[in-house]
């Protein structure tokens, strides 16, 4: 799957995210949103206790050994514990490749990325000027979203007030955030953002499920693979909150890209890769055209296939605009930097 993923990406700039199982969430708190700024902007996260200098030989202590020392390093902390497992969680449970998200103040912004380096100790005073915490780890941030456009889902993972928390029972509605396509284990995810905040008629909800259904009908009338996929070969999650999400879901990934990408074509959208926004309507019209050719699609096929997709353009047009359609949701990525960070 790997590198029939990475060919896809490469031959068709198509904007496909496989996500490893094993890949950990945190949430990290910035001192009531105090270093959220320097965090974002300068691509790091860090932690206290500055008095403890040397976390990696004080993990390497026998347990009872590392609570005296850090007793004696703060000794009117009533949970020397707690402290020890800050250090433990950040030092050697936040692994490279995870994800970490960290709040503003009040929690009106979060800032989702990856951790890009394992334990930095920072001597440069320079950089010390405003966080003054040594303890750091690199990041590439992939997007920061306004409270009021993040997930519902997302809102209880907020609460918790520990300096680290591990978020791996929201992965799911993490996934969904930073990536509109997506592959993780043995299934494929296509993200569409709904963000009308008007009622959602339920005939427009009926006309975009019905344009998925076309999806697979112009996917199977094209012969774009060795078979046939049936109505029950995708499933669904709706959250509408207005705005909300439609998430598509199968175990068959070209099927979904298909589909999806018809649907992406048909209303004109785009799909965010990595944190960028990518436009797939040529890609995805080449990638048809050469899989067409690939089963020797007769000239008459690929007129066939162009009609329906203007066919479907034309009778969902309506779609777009009266359900705020896109792809990807509305976020700032880390090429907005300049603008205000609150």
């Amino acid at each position: 799957m790997d590198q029939e993923i990475e060919k896809y990406i490469e031959e068709y700039n198509i904007p496909i995210e496989e996500i490893p199982e094993d890949r950990q969430y945190w949430f990290l708190r910035t001192q009531g949103g105090a270093y959220y700024s320097e965090f974002f902007t300068e691509g790091f996260i860090a932690i206290n206790w500055e008095k403890l200098t040397n976390p990696t030989e004080l993990l390497h202590l026998e347990y009872k050994q590392a609570i005296e020392t850090v007793k004696r390093a703060y000794p009117d902390e009533k949970r020397p514990g707690k402290i020890y497992n800050q250090i433990q969680r950040f030092c050697n449970q936040m692994k490279k490749g995870d994800v970490v998200m960290i709040p503003g103040i009040l929690s009106n912004h979060i800032a989702f990325g990856i951790i890009e380096t394992e334990l930095v100790i920072e001597n440069d005073t320079d950089k010390l000027r405003t966080c003054p915490y040594v303890k750091r780890k690199g990041v590439k941030w992939i997007k920061q979203v306004n409270r009021h456009q993040m997930d519902p889902y997302l809102y209880r993972m907020t609460r918790p007030q520990n300096a680290i928390s591990n978020a791996n029972e929201y992965a799911q509605y993490i996934d969904r955030t930073l990536h509109d396509f997506y592959v993780k284990g043995n299934k494929a995810h296509l993200v569409l953002g709904v963000n009308t905040t008007s009622n959602i008629p339920l005939l427009d909800l009926y006309d975009l499920m019905s344009a998925v259904l076309e999806g697979i009908k112009i996917t199977n009338d094209n012969e774009l693979f060795d078979r046939e996929f049936t109505l029950r070969d995708i499933d669904v999650k709706l959250t509408l909150n207005s705005p909300g999400i439609v998430e598509l879901f199968t175990e068959h990934w070209k099927l979904l890209f298909a589909v999806g990408g018809i649907i992406v074509v048909a209303f004109g959208g785009k799909v965010s890769f990595l944190g960028q926004s990518v436009e797939t309507k040529t890609s995805l019209l080449e990638w048809l055209s050469k899989l067409q050719e690939q089963k020797h699609v007769k000239e008459m096929k690929k007129l066939e296939l162009e009609h329906d997709l203007k066919r479907l353009a034309q009778e969902h047009k309506h779609l777009k605009d009266r359900l705020k359609l896109q792809l990807p949701s509305q976020a700032t990525t880390p090429d907005d930097k300049e603008k205000k960070i609150e």
